[in-house]
């Protein structure tokens, strides 16, 4: 399965952050004093059986006709084309909604304080400006009374994330939307966990992922709810205008991500050999690979953006997506829930009262003062490295695959 890069967070704005590549989810170990460790791990949650059966669909036509029918069956597989979009991106789903939206320059969108850098630059590229709101850590849930007090005149929407497997409750969120007339999308790209689960009936749009990785990957795409019918219409009439993602752009990506598995990405005892020789060579892998595993490499611009998926990307999403097993999650959530009962006293789980607990990644912050040598001696037997950053003030940061506003810290 693939774990996402990421960070947790502590309570101070120095921040100390430290990389490697393990065969095991992606870890994060912070300190009281602002200490946080990053692990990242490539792999992907796809079989080779998977891969070369993507490979057939480059036969596959990329007309109109051939696409929309694979749309079509993408759309009814979560529920029906009134409410569901097949879509390139969840980028690509923002991006259109406020188009169509057309809300005044200056408006503000409020964001829970943890995101991806791309949707902050989607949301700035329309005019509008940012307004993050601190977590509660326990819940991984905005803190209610600081998402009210973030509401002025200029605001028209809220995004509420569901973090690292986590589902939050977002009731306070939707009873202070409504009493102030705002939209509200629901990003549940991290939280995936099967067909049955579909997000908050009341959000306006809600937005899952498929890239690369996330489970059940399909190197692309994404499903999107649209509950006003008219607003739907209108995304679904911007997005045919997009030009269409080649079936040869699709198969060099995927030739990419095989190269990748047959590089030993995919094998624990690969990736360790690989990454201690990367070491040992002094090649700096993370900046080449992590590029490769992001959904738009060198950073998301409007124009990567608007496309409409290719045949050969909805036919392996929909060859996915129909074989979406139940049992890999229950699965999921037994070592996650096991690993979690077996740590120490001083190591604190973001999200442990989530109102739904499983696992994409999992963070750790450790709230006792840690001896620095021990910390060193951690870094060196899990080849991390490391870098200090300072926050000033209510800024937004990128820190791995995620933005971080830097409010959390304060």
């Amino acid at each position: 399965m693939a774990f996402p890069s990421t960070c947790t967070v502590s309570p101070q704005i120095s921040l100390e952050g430290k990389e490697c590549n393990s065969p095991w989810p992606r870890w994060g170990v912070g300190r009281e004093k602002g200490t946080i460790i990053f692990c990242f791990c490539l792999i992907l949650d796809a079989t080779w059986k998977d891969i070369l059966t993507a490979f057939r669909y480059s036969t596959t036509h990329n007309t109109s006709q051939e696409r929309k029918q694979l749309q079509s069956k993408l759309e009814t597989l979560f529920g029906g084309s009134e409410q569901w979009l097949a879509a390139f991106s969840i980028r690509t789903a923002l991006d259109v909604f406020l188009t169509v939206m057309d809300f005044p320059v200056g408006s503000e969108v409020i964001f829970t304080a943890i995101n991806i850098p791309d949707m902050v630059s989607v949301v700035e590229s329309h005019g509008l400006k940012v307004v993050p709101v601190d977590l509660d850590l326990d819940t991984l849930a905005p803190k209610p009374e600081l998402v009210e007090l973030a509401v002025t005149d200029k605001t028209v929407a809220i995004v509420a994330a569901h973090l690292y497997g986590k589902w939050i409750n977002l009731d306070k969120v939707f009873q202070v939307a409504h009493s102030h007339g705002l939209y509200v999308l629901e990003d549940c790209a991290e939280s995936f966990q099967g067909l049955k689960r579909k997000g908050h009936k009341l959000s306006d749009l809600t937005f899952f992922s498929f890239g690369s990785i996330k489970y059940y990957t399909s190197l692309g795409g994404a499903m999107v709810r649209v509950k006003n019918p008219e607003i739907l219409k209108k995304m679904r009439a911007k997005l045919e205008e997009f030009p269409v993602q080649s079936q040869w752009t699709y198969f060099k990506k995927l030739t990419c991500y095989s190269l990748l598995m047959m590089a030993g990405f995919n094998n624990s005892l690969f990736n360790w050999l690989f990454i201690n020789s990367f070491h040992l060579l002094g090649f700096r892998y993370k900046e080449y690979f992590i590029s490769l595993l992001r959904a738009f490499p060198g950073g998301v611009t409007i124009n990567k953006l608007q496309y409409q998926p290719s045949a050969m990307l909805l036919k392996f999403m929909l060859y996915r997506l129909r074989r979406v097993s139940s049992k890999d999650f229950r699965i999921i959530k037994l070592k996650g829930d096991f690993v979690s009962s077996n740590l120490p006293s001083n190591v604190f789980v973001p999200g442990k009262k989530a109102d739904i607990k499983s696992y994409w990644l999992f963070p750790l912050v450790v709230v006792s003062i840690v001896d620095r040598v021990t910390l060193g001696e951690l870094v060196n037997q899990h080849c991390l490295q490391a870098h200090r950053i300072f926050f000033p003030q209510y800024r937004w940061f990128s820190i791995g695959n995620h933005t971080v506003s830097s409010s959390v810290w304060n």
